[in-house]
């Protein structure tokens, strides 16, 4: 083994010379920043508890759909993510008690001597943006409810609350008209 001044230790083997040369300081440096980032970002995403992932992108589709509530401009799929909050949800509640839709649609949205809101069969369509306008300005037998003083919000909070009672699953009422209503199952 011979050593130079320039690159360090010189190792011969078989005839072959091998240099033993320092590692720059600019890779040290991009090596230990590297280490302490990962050291930060582990502690901010998993220590902290910040969402990442499906939870972080269902946080910002929420946030969009209620800045578009907020716009009043709801497509279907902000309906479909503001269906999943529990304060649209609970608000639609006290809504369908208080606009007396129990009369006609039942306690539980089974069906009396309207139809029945908790079965895959639907006069005029289970999309979201669907129920809100049956509610909102009404359709066939049905009163429009914006004449009755009911806001479009909360015409949406009770939408997201019939979509709440569909995903609990269905319940025997009120039976369905083949004539009039398709079998459409709500799926969200």
């Amino acid at each position: 083994m011979v050593d130079t001044p320039e690159s360090g230790p010189i190792h011969e083997y078989d005839g072959i010379q091998e240099c033993d040369n320092q590692i720059p300081r600019w890779f040290t440096w991009l090596f230990l920043i590297s280490v302490a980032w990962s050291a930060v970002y582990v502690f901010w995403y998993h220590g902290l508890g910040m969402p990442i992932g499906r939870a972080r992108i269902d946080i910002e589709l929420a946030a969009k759909a209620k800045a578009a509530a907020a716009e009043g401009s709801l497509s279907e799929v902000d309906l479909r993510v503001l269906s999943k909050d529990p304060l649209h949800i609970a608000k639609g509640k006290s809504a369908y008690t208080a606009s007396n839709c129990g009369m006609c649609h039942g306690t539980n949205g089974q069906g009396q001597i309207a139809p029945n809101l908790r079965d895959a069969w639907w006069l005029f369509g289970n999309g979201m943006a669907d129920m809100v306008e049956v509610i909102y300005n009404g359709k066939g037998q049905m009163m429009a409810q914006k004449n009755l003083g009911m806001s479009r919000e909360t015409a949406v909070d009770l939408a997201c609350y019939l979509a709440e009672l569909n995903r609990q699953g269905p319940v025997a009422g009120k039976p369905h008209d083949p004539a009039r209503e398709k079998e459409t199952p709500i799926d969200y």
